[in-house]
């Protein structure tokens, strides 16, 4: 379900106008830049809009793609949609579903990330993939990239570094010289599943695990 805490400390439970108990498996939450709404994407479920002040959501539309994993702001006018299905983009002005497809598998998406290159990274449960948005040129990557599996994050640091946390460690990659590495237990994770990836004002990097949070 979804919980929403007032700056007072309040908390309260986001109730489903359509009457059904939110037992929703929450997968992503979004903020939209454009117009301030939150979406909710859940597995099994289209996509929630919430209604901060009434506490509810309802959802979005009756075409919304299902068991949405992700969300990511197209830095335009509208976000990206990871689905089991595919790779979805909405437009907050006509409110318009299109379906994107791109080179390789297509489905199972976990993690979306537009880079500051305008690359949109793709987490899928088979892989990492990466094209550009504009013109939908894929991006070759190292072996050692697009072979990781399940990845529950992708984010960009101040330096302009791709991190993936997956359910196999932790990777990075730096697209200026090419390098990666991947990080373990053995390099000192408190656990090999990475669930978070923050970067704090000073540049250092906070990671959140099956085991706790690291730095």
């Amino acid at each position: 379900g979804l919980l929403h805490m007032s700056t007072d400390g309040d908390v309260r439970n986001i109730a489903v106008e359509t009457g059904e108990e939110n037992e929703l498996d929450v997968k992503s939450i979004f903020i939209s830049p454009n117009t301030g709404h939150i979406y909710i994407g859940a597995d099994r479920s289209e996509i929630f809009v919430c209604d901060t002040n009434r506490k509810t959501m309802h959802p979005l539309s009756a075409d919304s793609p299902k068991s949405c994993y992700a969300i990511e702001s197209n830095q335009k006018d509208g976000f990206y949609i990871g689905t089991y299905d595919g790779l979805y983009e909405y437009n907050e002005n006509n409110k318009v579903f299109s379906r994107i497809y791109f080179t390789g598998d297509n489905t199972n998406i976990k993690a979306l990330k537009l880079d500051s290159r305008g690359i949109l990274w793709v987490g899928k449960k088979s892989g990492i993939s990466a094209f550009y948005k504009d013109d939908a040129k894929m991006l070759e990557l190292p072996q050692s990239i697009s072979s990781v599996k399940y990845a529950e994050i992708i984010m960009e640091d101040s330096k302009g570094v791709i991190w993936i946390g997956s359910r196999s460690g932790l990777f990075c990659y730096n697209l200026k010289d090419g390098s990666v590495q991947s990080y373990t237990e053995k390099d000192g994770l408190p656990h090999h599943i990475i669930h978070g990836i923050e970067e704090d004002k000073y540049g250092v990097l906070w990671i959140s695990t099956d085991r706790g949070l690291c730095r």
